[in-house]
């Protein structure tokens, strides 16, 4: 839960009218973890550099593929790897 300003609930609550936002008498709340879309617009609306999404992190991390090892010549000595090409 974070707190939030009530100028911050009525922008979130405009764009995202499902978001989970708890009231108290003096204090708003706003259930989110951080990386999902309402935590994001949350970030952007204070000025904090966002975390990565789901997909750009899978991007960064995403090891080399298999045609490349074949095509860059790091197994292309190897007779194991060389059986069913010429």
């Amino acid at each position: 839960m974070v707190q939030i300003t009530d100028r911050e609930r009525k922008m979130i609550m405009e764009r995202f009218p499902k978001a989970s936002v708890t009231t108290t008498k003096n204090r708003c709340y706003l259930v989110t973890t951080g990386v999902d879309d309402v935590g994001r617009y949350l970030l952007s609306l204070r000025g904090e550099p966002q975390p990565p999404t789901r997909r750009q992190g899978q991007q960064a991390n995403r090891p080399e593929r298999i045609g490349d090892r074949f095509r860059n010549g790091v197994f292309s000595n190897d007779p194991r790897f060389r059986q069913n090409r010429p």
